[in-house]
């Protein structure tokens, strides 16, 4: 029997890690999207405040 739970508790393990890797996966893509858009911010601001550029630039 011991060795029974033991093999629940290996299992849940297994499956808690799975899915705490999932779970920071995501969150890394979207900081990296999230890292994406300022970027982007930041060229459109820059743009922005660029003189020399019309508005159909």
């Amino acid at each position: 029997m011991k060795f029974k739970s033991n093999g629940v508790v290996t299992g849940a393990l297994e499956a808690n890690m799975s899915n705490a890797l999932s779970y920071l996966g995501a969150q890394a893509d979207s900081l990296k999207q999230l890292g994406q858009h300022l970027d982007r911010m930041s060229e459109l601001v820059t743009s922005m405040g660029d003189s020399t550029k019309t508005t159909t630039d």
